[in-house]
């Protein structure tokens, strides 16, 4: 046998370890069984067993005992059916993952799991405005280690983490379709780094790590469309790694590093001429000969 024989081969095990060899009596239920368990094959391992079913029906099925009578009834569903079947199966909602339609939603029970860490994924599906979030007065939130997301009603994360001084570190955020993400991190003055994430889609990112008294690194932060980014490293003394930083588009770009006492190296921003770039290095003591 081949490989796709022995797919073939599992297939029939499966079906009569979960079914039944009835099953393969009831041509009305063979389809669905069959097609339940070829949700989880790759569309190669369809293909292939399709492939061996065709051959074993035309020579020897007969000879094969269960495995001839699976080959010769599988011609009879379409690869179509089984590759929709594949595509239309959706794996089961994950009980601890959170998903918050509207600051209504934002219960006791939430941020004690907030807090606990008890949730795979939090979905943040409205749009936020530095005073309805979700980890808002959260006193002793330390660390959020579960992945963060902006759902396909959420047109903003500003004010994600408004003033959560304890905050150290958090994952990750996936900003989906929010093009907001001003004072993301206003006031986080125990946050370390800036946490994975891809802002290349957001327009507005100013004041987003403003007052994060002991950030020490921001990198590959990549805003190719944030026409707003002043403020957005104001008052980060401790601030000493920005590589890969690139705001091409900002036209406000203001007091973005200012109060950075540290920072001695910056990379080409890509900011335009004519850009405001009022201040944008006070106060950096190692870089006030470094023009915009």
């Amino acid at each position: 046998m081949d490989r796709y024989d022995l797919a073939l081969l599992s297939l029939l095990r499966t079906l009569l370890s979960k079914k039944g060899s009835a099953v393969l009596a009831d041509r009305q239920a063979l389809p669905g069984a069959v097609a339940e368990i070829l949700a989880e094959r790759s569309n190669d391992d369809i293909r292939g067993i399709l492939m061996s079913a065709h051959r074993l029906a035309a020579g020897s099925a007969d000879r094969l005992g269960l495995l001839g009578e699976l080959a010769c009834l599988l011609p009879e569903l379409s690869e179509s059916m089984m590759r929709s079947a594949q595509k239309e199966s959706s794996p089961a909602p994950d009980p601890y993952a959170l998903i918050l339609n509207s600051e209504g939603d934002i219960s006791a029970e939430v941020r004690e799991r907030i807090l606990a860490g008890d949730i795979t994924k939090l979905v943040i599906n409205y749009s936020l405005n530095c005073r309805n979030s979700p980890f808002q007065n959260l006193p002793g939130l330390r660390e959020v280690n579960f992945p963060i997301a902006a759902g396909p009603q959420c047109a903003s994360l500003d004010g994600l983490f408004f003033r959560c001084r304890e905050l150290v570190s958090v994952r990750s955020i996936d900003f989906g379709k929010a093009r907001s993400a001003q004072c993301l991190f206003w006031c986080c003055g125990n946050l370390r780094a800036a946490p994975e994430c891809d802002v290349s889609g957001l327009t507005d990112a100013n004041s987003m790590f403003e007052q994060c008294q002991r950030l020490r690194e921001a990198r590959n932060l990549n805003f190719a469309q944030a026409r707003d980014v002043h403020s957005m490293f104001r008052g980060c003394p401790l601030l000493e790694n920005v590589s890969g930083l690139r705001t091409p588009a900002a036209v406000d770009a203001h007091s973005l590093f200012e109060g950075c006492v540290r920072l001695a190296e910056v990379p080409d921003l890509g900011i335009r001429e004519g850009a405001d770039v009022r201040d944008i290095f006070r106060g950096c003591i190692r870089l006030q000969n470094r023009k915009a």
